[in-house]
């Protein structure tokens, strides 16, 4: 009987061991999966920040452009009328030397 109850102790000890080491393993599987969804959350929070200030550089950068837009256009219609002006004074001079 005394071998029973030591098989018995040995087992129950045994198993006691098991229960602990699958707890401890379990909490820390727990933990790191609470850090892993805690790491997600900053990135995804991230990945938002990012994407907002990505949205306002497109605006920025199509708001420059409208404007380089029409400093070209401005620079391009000063620069018909000086080359009409000196066409018109070309022919001017042409008509008057030829008169």
């Amino acid at each position: 009987m005394p071998d029973l109850e030591n098989q018995v102790k040995t087992l129950t000890d045994k198993l006691t061991n098991i229960d602990n080491t699958w707890n401890q393993r379990t909490a820390e599987m727990q933990q790191k999966v609470a850090q892993s969804d805690s790491v997600i959350n900053g990135l995804k929070e991230e990945n938002q920040k990012l994407k907002n200030e990505l949205i306002v550089a497109q605006k920025k950068v199509d708001a420059a452009s409208v404007q380089l837009d029409d400093k070209q256009r401005t620079h391009h219609h000063a620069m018909v009328y000086v080359w009409r002006w000196r066409a018109g004074l070309g022919l001017l001079l042409v008509w008057y030397c030829h008169t």
